[in-house]
């Protein structure tokens, strides 16, 4: 029996798509389809688990957003465990760490994230505001509030380090101007939020690892992107949720 991942939506649903058949099974793979929501080949991004080539007679496909971690959950789509952090049960924790540990990106992101030098005890602060660079607007941008997000980091250190991710340029430039020198990002080729260029979503995924390494993220308490960040990290670092 072959498991296939295959979501059609965003990148961080994706991830959790294949996290979840990589821990029912060893021989899971994906198929990954190109679309208005990820406009990058699979291979620009990961180098495992391998793609579907569909050639197998029993095959079973997943292609829900929630993690599951156990074939009778196939039918529900649904373990009751996302978006839990620190309070995910011990036995499902162990087997989602085991299952994230088998991912393997591309070699150009390994490199990116490697050649970035981050200072130890950095903040890693998700910005996620549903504006993606003039989308329209729906019922979760009306609710962002950058102000939410300042009032998280003002309450640790002023000497800690703030790595910063968002899926659009204005955030990046109020924060800057709010927090001066302690802000780090990673540089852009095309813009923060780009999702509509390879180039774009690769420089996401980047963000997304390099966050994943810090001791403190800060994101909003509904985003997949930090949720995957924080289990790419080893679920370790704390976790200050913004509610938006």
């Amino acid at each position: 029996m072959i498991y296939v991942a295959k979501n059609i939506n965003g990148l961080s649903n994706r991830i959790k798509c294949m996290v979840s058949v990589l821990a029912l099974s060893d021989k899971a793979v994906v198929k990954w389809p190109t679309n208005n929501k990820v406009r990058c080949k699979y291979s620009y991004i990961f180098s495992y688990p391998k793609q579907f080539k569909g050639t197998a007679e029993k095959v079973v496909v997943y292609g829900g957003w929630r993690f599951i971690v156990r074939k009778k959950d196939l039918v529900s789509r649904n373990s009751g465990i996302d978006l839990l952090y620190h309070k995910t049960p011990v036995i499902e924790s162990k087997i989602l760490l085991s299952a994230f540990s088998k991912i393997k990106f591309s070699k150009y992101i390994n490199e990116k994230v490697s050649q970035f030098r981050l200072p130890p005890d950095s903040i890693g602060v998700n910005i996620r505001s549903w504006k993606e660079n003039g989308k329209k607007s729906n019922l979760r941008k009306k609710k962002f509030d950058i102000n939410k997000y300042y009032e998280k980091i003002d309450n640790y250190s002023n000497d800690r380090k703030i790595f910063l991710t968002s899926d659009n340029n204005e955030s990046i430039k109020l924060f800057k101007r709010r927090y001066g020198k302690r802000i780090l990002t990673t540089k852009k080729r095309t813009s923060f939020g780009d999702r509509s260029t390879v180039n774009g979503i690769v420089d996401s995924v980047i963000d997304m690892f390099i966050s994943s390494k810090c001791s403190l993220i800060i994101g909003s308490n509904m985003s997949t992107y930090t949720e995957v960040a924080w289990w790419f990290g080893g679920a370790k670092a704390e976790v200050d949720l913004v509610t938006c």
